[in-house]
């Protein structure tokens, strides 16, 4: 192809898309490689002539792909010719007034990118003094775009010259647009101008003068341009929120005018999405709107689409679900429950069904996404879903049996105790799961029931499990009921016979008959429901039942999974199989081997499958890519989209790796090499951290897979662990802290061969210095030292000082050698827990000091902080001998005071206070018992007990031993008659936290023993057993059988 046939290619179109070139790309390519400047000289005479608008599209996109990092080659082949002309040229086209918007914003996208290519390469440095100066024509025509472009080269922060443009002139910009009554296109491109050269506080202080202005300036725009607006606040606030800290009532006013003002949902879902990124941020300073931006969000939620209705479920507004968010966020700091238990109370009054479903739908994500536990408000919500039970709106019924659902999967015990006719609400259940017309109720109502018989305790299912299952088997043999009811009846009576321990077997032929029938009838790869339940059931009765019962129908489960088609379509069927893989696995451990080179390929084919990306303007309305994760990237200027179902497979396959190689141990050690070569790539996948969580857990379950089987294998895995991790484990401004924190456990535990080198001190150099300055810059944004960022930050020094006390015991030597480097570098935090190691480890210190600064930081009103010193107490009190005896009463003070203090505080880090206080106690009590009064104190650490936060095992192990401790002195305190419910608790969460050693739990397990084995306590322990949740209860019935 020649230049003058691809110009008639051009000229022949009729269309402004670039299929034109990819019907070409070859020929187009080879073009390109023979003479890129001749193309891009022709592309410019395309558009300066203007002779055809489809023509100058088509040149504008070509000109810019020429452009990407793709084509790097190719920049450096372009002649001087070509490269003045671009110089000259493309300032040019933003003095073009024929040109339409869209070819505008073409050329805005097109001429940041050529422009910040050139101005690396030291050519077109007055392209942006250029734009500035149109911009200051202040015409509304040209001037806009003129913004706009200088934003998208402002977006590719790392190749711009910051001296390309003043701050001055930044400022004067968004000053003169927003002080005066601009058009909508000047406004939008001014607000995009701030939001993209704003830094913080410190750097860009004259920006923030602008904060309520932009607050309040969204009420006032038009209708049409309100989307892109919204979309663009939405994603400044997912990174600097705090702009607004000084104006947020201001701003919450705006948007709450949108909220309840404007009559498109898709704008009103913009606005909530925004609420939720202030809550997040602000927390405290939001409180006061709550009110306001919850009832205005229920309110949404009324003007409810009937279109969202099919066959057997019904589609949740979005707004419904930003009141799970909410309460995710503000359920532990306030008295959210109870603010949205009496909005839905006087909603669910209405007439009109819309506020009911509202309501009751309100009340069912309260219950799903409350943090704090909603014990002390059952009875208020059990008055609000059970008598919409009889609704006259169907819609209403099927949302009333939703919440029971929930409610029934948390708070069991707490319905048992709340209704007096159990057995009639039951019947009602199942007559309504009987008798509904409402296919989305009928079904309500069964899963409402499922879950009631899988969460019961047996002690009271076993009243009502033989009527109960009377009544629902008929639905099986019924010719008029859904599939999908009776798959959700098999699951009930599976489920019932799980609970109840009742015999399954003369059930199961029938069942796995219909399981087996529905699995031949029903598509794959639909996402049909009832196929789904089909597949996650299939296993679940495999447990069940005897294993010479299910064997065979396993085997056959297995083969036909592996002959479904992974097609591109079912995606929540994919994660069903996965599952059912790693359950069958675990039931027919013995039998699974042949079946497991096609899982693990299958599994690697996902994995190792290129993923999904699409590309979209910084500006783009994000609103609609609600099946997408959304990546701004502003050095790419440039939203990048991933797809969500493709990222959450691939998650999914690693967990069921994880679990795979639990059960089958040496089978799958041949397969794992290659995977784990996969999974290495996506631990530096920061786009996601989920995706990386996930990873991080199964590349450590290699690691104790190959340590008990392996050492070989083990030897040559440790280092590439190691080697994987480095590159993320020191970049703490792309990696979130929790992936941070999951990289330094694993790389810990990687490090068991290694020799101690300079890399790590480079790692630790390099993280500490990573976290100052990371907190300083969340600090710079107004934060207060309990915020969400700066607890996170915390819990990742936290980490890393573990991992330097696992060094100091591995390479003492060359860990005091640098020990002063770090001692310079950390905080408060790390410096007091690194100086108690070092004391502890070395016998080195000076402990006189080390206590002073204790109790400085116990003064501290920084939660992390005084969590540190509790433990730093406890690690003094257990290890050294002869310390001052004051500091015995000293610690039993502060920490009682700490508890009382925070008993009534639900905040998870409030939590973690009082577990380290706990932990304190426990030592004292270990290094005083019998010589002071402790009668007291002993008394409140039991009420308080057990630990309840992730605590170290190092730790949290004092707690239970001297909880052993005091059951096996017979401690009148703790072993009593009413204390024997709170004790099987303890023990039981003990037995649960897989951080608590053997040794520990070994004693545990005795003394559980001991107890059930006393005749005189057997009707007590009856008796507590029914009031223990069903986890405790399983695992304590485990131990001592």
């Amino acid at each position: 192809m020649e230049l003058h046939d691809f110009q008639a290619l051009l000229n022949n179109t009729q269309t402004n898309d670039t299929e034109i070139v990819q019907q070409t790309t070859e020929l187009y390519q080879n073009l390109l490689n023979q003479n890129v400047s001749g193309i891009i000289i022709l592309h410019i005479q395309n558009i300066l002539s203007f002779a055809n608008p489809n023509i100058v599209a088509l040149s504008i996109i070509l000109l810019k792909k020429i452009f990407q990092p793709q084509n790097a080659e190719l920049i450096t082949q372009i002649n001087s010719q070509a490269l003045d002309l671009i110089e000259a040229t493309l300032p040019k086209f933003f003095e073009n007034p024929n040109f339409t918007p869209v070819h505008f914003q073409l050329i805005e996208d097109m001429a940041s990118l050529v422009a910040t290519k050139m101005i690396s390469h030291h050519r077109m440095m007055n392209f942006i003094p250029h734009l500035v100066t149109i911009i200051k024509l202040m015409n509304p025509i040209l001037s806009p775009h003129a913004i706009n472009c200088v934003v998208q080269c402002n977006n590719y922060a790392s190749l711009i010259d910051s001296n390309l443009i003043s701050s001055e002139d930044v400022f004067a910009i968004i000053a003169t647009v927003l002080g005066n009554d601009s058009p909508i296109d000047f406004i939008l491109a001014a607000l995009r101008m701030l939001f993209s050269f704003f830094v913080d506080f410190n750097k860009t202080p004259q920006l923030h003068e602008f904060s309520p202005v932009v607050s309040q300036i969204y009420s006032t725009i038009t209708e049409e341009c309100l989307p892109i607006a919204l979309s663009d606040l939405y994603i400044f606030c997912s990174h600097s929120y705090l702009y607004f800290k000084e104006s947020l009532p201001i701003l919450i006013t705006s948007l709450l005018s949108i909220v309840t003002g404007n009559h498109r949902i898709h704008v009103k879902s913009i606005a909530i999405d925004t609420f939720i990124c202030l809550a997040r941020g602000f927390c405290l300073e939001f409180n006061p709107f709550l009110n306001d931006v919850t009832a205005a969000i229920m309110l949404v939620s009324c003007f409810f689409d009937e279109s969202n209705i099919c066959d057997s479920e019904i589609e949740d507004p979005y707004s419904d679900d930003a009141i799970f968010h909410l309460s995710e966020i503000f359920s532990s700091r306030t008295m959210y429950p109870l603010l949205v238990i009496k909005i839905a109370t006087d909603m669910i009054q209405k007439e009109e069904w819309q506020f009911r479903r509202a309501a009751i739908s309100a009340i069912e994500k309260l219950i799903m996404s409350c943090e704090t536990g909603l014990d002390s408000y059952i009875k208020e919500i059990v008055n609000l879903i059970v008598p919409r039970f009889a609704d006259p709106n169907p819609i209403c019924r099927c949302y009333a049996y939703r919440a029971f659902t929930q409610l029934c999967s948390q708070y069991i015990y707490d319905i048992i105790a709340e209704i007096d006719q159990l057995g009639d609400l039951l019947q009602d259940i199942i007559l309504a799961s009987k008798n509904e017309d409402f296919n989305p109720t009928k079904i309500s109502a069964l899963e409402a029931f499922e879950v009631f018989c899988d969460s019961c305790p047996p002690e009271t299912m076993r009243a009502f499990a033989e009527p109960s299952i009377q009544q629902i088997l008929p639905i099986i043999q019924n010719q008029n009921s859904s599939p999908n009811e009776q798959i959700i009846v098999i699951c009930c009576v599976a489920k019932i016979a799980n609970s109840t321990e009742i015999n399954f077997e003369p059930f199961y032929q029938s069942s796995i008959s219909w399981l087996k029938t529905a699995l031949g009838h029903i598509p794959i790869g639909q996402d049909n429901s009832v196929r789904i339940q089909t597949i996650k059931i299939f296993p679940y009765i495999g447990k069940i039942v005897p294993l010479n019962v299910f064997l065979q129908d396993g085997l056959e489960f297995l083969q036909y999974l592996l002959t479904c088609e992974f097609s591109q379509e079912g995606d929540n069927e994919k994660l069903a199989i996965l599952t059912a893989f790693s359950e069958s696995a675990e039931i027919l451990a013995n039998y699974f081997q042949p079946f497991l080179p096609a899982v693990m390929n299958l599994i690697s084919s996902i994995i190792s499958s290129e993923l999904e990306i699409e590309r979209y303007s910084i500006s783009f309305d994000v609103s609609s890519l609600t099946d997408r994760v959304i990546v701004p990237s502003r050095e790419e200027n440039t939203i990048i989209t991933y797809s969500r179902a493709q990222l959450t497979l691939i998650i999914h396959c690693f967990d069921t790796l994880s679990s795979l190689s639990e059960s089958l141990q040496q089978l799958v050690i041949p397969f794992m090499v290659p995977i784990s070569k996969i999974a290495a790539r996506y631990i530096s996948f920061s786009q996601h951290s989920p995706m990386q969580s996930s990873c991080i857990h199964f590349l450590r379950s290699l690691i104790s897979l190959y340590r008990k089987f392996d050492s070989q294998l083990l030897n040559l895995y440790l280092p590439f662990i190691r080697k994987t991790l480095y590159p993320t484990i020191t970049n703490a401004f792309v990696n979130s802290a929790l992936v941070l924190c999951e990289c330094i456990d694993l790389f810990t535990d990687a490090i068991e061969n290694a020799e101690f080198d300079g890399s790590i001190t480079v790692l630790l150099q390099l993280l500490m210095t990573q976290m100052t300055i990371q907190r300083q810059r969340i600090l710079s944004k107004g934060s207060h030292e309990n915020s969400h960022d700066l607890l996170l930050i915390d819990e990742l020094e936290l980490s890393l000082e573990r991992f330097t006390c696992f060094l100091l015991k591995k390479f003492q030597a060359n860990m005091m050698e640098i020990t002063p480097i770090f001692m310079s570098m950390g905080s408060e935090l790390f410096k007091m827990l690194y100086m108690t190691d070092v004391l502890l480890l070395t016998q080195q210190g000076d402990l006189p000091t080390l206590i002073q600064m204790i109790n400085i930081s116990l003064n501290s009103t920084r939660l992390n902080l005084n969590y540190a010193s509790f433990i730093s107490l406890s690690r003094i009190i257990r290890n050294i001998e002869n310390i001052d005896p004051s500091i015995f009463q000293q610690t039993i003070n502060r920490a009682l005071a700490m508890i009382e203090q925070y008993d009534e505080d639900e905040d998870n880090a409030a939590h973690k206070v009082i577990d380290s206080a706990l932990i304190a106690l426990s030592a004292v009590f270990k290094a005083t018992y019998g010589k002071i009064d402790l009668s007291e104190a002993i008394s409140k650490w039991f009420e308080q007990m057990p630990i309840s936060t992730k605590i170290d095992s190092f730790d949290a192990n004092i707690a239970y031993e001297t909880l052993c401790f005091l059951v096996e002195t017979k401690n009148p305190i703790v072993f009593n008659s009413e204390s024997l419910t709170k004790l099987l608790k303890c023990f039981g969460t003990a037995l649960l936290n897989k951080s608590i050693l053997e040794e520990c739990h070994a004693r545990v397990i005795a003394l559980l023993k001991s107890i059930f084995a006393t005749t005189e306590l057997h009707d007590l322990i009856q008796q507590a057993i029914c009031e223990l949740s069903l986890p405790v209860r399983r695992i304590i019935k485990h131990v001592i059988q």
